[in-house]
């Protein structure tokens, strides 16, 4: 709680904040509520992560087409040394967002 808390603190915009979140969530807007977005989706989801969100999170989120890649077992945290894949999965995204 205290980290999701403190860079409001810190910044001095706690109260403006608490008071959008509430004048958004009383008027049945729902602040963090994403719904309706009419972009499409593309996201890749690697092994062993610490949460894998279900797919069906992101094809609620889009009323578009959604693309979700999955990956056998790899070393994310070297991706960066990896081009090729990264530059793979890429295009594979821009493909589909077309």
């Amino acid at each position: 709680m205290l980290d999701n808390n403190t860079p409001f603190w810190f910044a001095g915009t706690a109260i403006s904040f608490t008071r959008l979140y509430c004048e958004t969530t009383v008027a049945g807007l729902y602040f963090f509520a994403m719904k309706g977005v009419k972009l499409p989706i593309a996201c890749s989801v690697f092994p062993d992560e610490l949460y894998e969100a279900p797919k069906s999170w992101a094809e609620g989120l889009s009323q578009s087409h959604t693309l979700q890649t999955s990956f056998p077992r790899a070393d994310t945290s070297r991706l960066g040394g990896q081009p090729e894949f990264m530059t793979a999965e890429i295009r594979t995204a821009l493909t589909f967002l077309r």
